[in-house]
């Protein structure tokens, strides 16, 4: 037990105890100065004195106490001025990484922003940081180490200079004038940096702490990207992608950032995927029928974003207001689909908050500030064998015929050949109507391929590997 007092001096009944515990270390992060009596309690059990745990007669304690000097936050707002300001307080330039001067939490509770909960319970103190924005961008915050995330360490962004609103600096004071922008983060290292529209003007940054987390430090960083409008947003300016074409090269898009601005659109009666308020259109000639497959990308501007794009293909050009009709509907990548020749429009779908509606209370932000592309290629084999004039004729003149073969003796006699003809690819042109005489296995097939082979003599013939169905004809 820690009694507040001194024994010797004042006798037990001017002690006062201060805490108790058992079988552990005692830490205690802020110990007011003074006189203190520790007292050591042992037991013992005369039957069972040799036993462990039964008795504590004869044996050695030592107690090692060790000081340190006290946690001192200089960031704490516990007077005027006592805010961290990034980069001097100047504005933040495009592009650059600030880390924030390193700060401590200490055992004095805060002031803090009135009307906002402190995101974990049990948190009442903080750190104020305070960034000066110039211009139209985006703000990028995180940074924080996993055992102060794991405790309970939380930030929120405001609007507004907190050093400039305090009048008073007690935890009993008021904070009044501070406007939420993200709710409450955890900015854990760089996977969950969270990321804002912001626009002139003063933001603070506050990291709530708890009593477990005196002499933790805290360091986040800071990234501004300045406005740059999305690209191909507009529908009548879309990015026109060359040309898809046998025997071509397979297209790639430019990558297009998804800005603050929204543009949600409404096309041939399709409003955007999932409530998705931002849009980017492109659009694709297709000059022959060919199997197609679209990889859309989705790149973080920094590291993990929870951010994400959807895709819809239409026939016809946005541009023109020819759309006609829904080619592909909402989703991600477009595997070996046939398209025939003709005008596409390809439109990419993100999300996230504005410039008039900033602040969020889910999610880090979104689509905001990340980037999304198209890359189109198509499978280049064709079909070979689809008339009876391009026939397989490989084993017509080369005629097949069974023979000896491995372990074959007169007495037990193995007898046989196998080939492999050639491989037929069916690509996205149809066959239809077929020849007269020919029958499909099913009258929904539109598609033929014809092999014609010789034998030489009477066989048993095995046919493995036709798909989805085949027939055999003499002839």
């Amino acid at each position: 037990r820690l009694y507040t007092g001194d024994v010797a001096a004042d006798g037990c009944g001017a002690l006062s105890l201060y805490d108790t515990w058992r079988n552990r270390d005692f830490v205690e992060r802020c110990l007011p100065a003074g006189k203190y009596t520790l007292q050591l309690i042992g037991r013992t059990n005369k039957a069972r004195a040799h036993e462990n745990g039964q008795s504590n007669l004869g044996r050695i304690v030592t107690t090692t106490l060790t000081v340190g000097q006290e946690f001192a936050s200089r960031f704490g707002l516990h007077a005027d001025g006592e805010v961290d300001y990034i980069n001097a307080g100047a504005p933040l330039q495009d592009g650059v990484l600030y880390y924030a001067t390193r700060d401590t939490f200490d055992c004095r509770t805060t002031i803090l922003p009135t009307g906002y909960s402190s995101c974990v319970a049990g948190n009442d103190r903080a750190i104020y940081r305070v960034v000066q924005i110039d211009r139209d961008g985006i703000l990028w915050m995180g940074g924080n180490p996993y055992d102060q995330y794991y405790r309970g360490v939380r930030y929120r962004l405001f609007r507004g200079n907190a050093n400039d609103l305090a009048t008073a600096y007690t935890a009993a004071d008021d904070l009044l004038g501070l406007v939420d922008q993200m709710a409450c983060q955890t900015l854990y290292n760089t996977a969950q940096d969270a990321k804002v529209c912001v626009t002139p003007g003063y933001y603070t940054l506050v990291a709530y702490a708890n009593v477990s987390l005196i002499g933790y430090s805290d360091r986040p960083y800071f990234q501004f990207q300045a406005y740059t409008p999305t690209l191909f947003s507009d529908p009548a300016n879309p990015q026109v992608l060359p040309n898809l074409s046998a025997g071509g090269p397979s297209v790639t898009g430019t990558p297009s950032t998804f800005s603050c601005d929204d543009n949600p659109n409404t096309l041939i009666g399709y409003t955007p995927c999932s409530g998705y308020t931002k849009m980017v259109y492109r659009e694709i000639y297709v000059e022959d029928p060919l199997l197609v497959t679209m990889t859309f990308s989705y790149l973080d501007y920094r590291t993990y974003s929870d951010g994400s794009a959807t895709h819809r293909v239409f026939r016809g050009r946005v541009s023109d207001g020819s759309l006609s009709s829904l080619f592909r509907d909402c989703g991600g990548t477009m595997s070996n689909v046939c398209m025939s020749p003709g005008w596409y429009t390809i439109v990419s779908y993100g999300r996230g908050e504005d410039y008039i509606t900033p602040a969020y209370t889910v999610g880090r932000g979104y689509s905001v500030g990340d980037r999304t592309n198209v890359s189109i290629t198509y499978d280049p084999d064709v079909q070979r064998f689809s008339t009876f004039e391009t026939r397989d004729t490989t084993h017509r003149d080369n005629p097949i015929f069974w023979e000896p073969r491995g372990t074959h003796t007169a007495q037990i006699p193995h007898l046989y050949k196998s080939v492999t003809l050639q491989t037929e690819n069916f690509d996205c042109g149809l066959n239809t109507p077929f020849p007269t005489g020919i029958t499909p296995c099913n009258a929904a097939h539109n598609r033929i391929s014809y092999r014609v082979f010789t034998l030489t003599k009477p066989s048993y013939v095995y046919i493995s590997n036709l798909r989805p169905s085949g027939r055999s004809y003499q002839s």
